[in-house]
């Protein structure tokens, strides 16, 4: 059996296993959860994206000026 159809009749088991013991919104919180900490992790990488594109046009201007300096001092 392949990894992924296993992993998928564990979880089924699981599910069935917490289903009888009257627990499927167990199932639903801890899909909930997931979804939330992937909204967070998402919000987190694109507050990462924003600040090294801020720090990339940083460096790019300051590369900019000093290479504006190094030709200025050669002339």
């Amino acid at each position: 059996m392949p990894i992924a159809d296993a992993e998928l009749a564990a979880a089924e088991d699981f599910r069935r296993t917490l289903a009888s013991y009257g627990m499927e919104s167990l199932i639903d919180l801890l899909i909930t959860h997931r979804e939330q900490a992937l909204t967070n992790i998402r919000k987190a990488l694109a507050a990462l994206r924003a600040d090294l594109d801020a720090q990339a046009a940083s460096h790019r201007r300051l590369l900019s000026l000093l290479a504006a300096r190094t030709a200025g001092g050669q002339r």
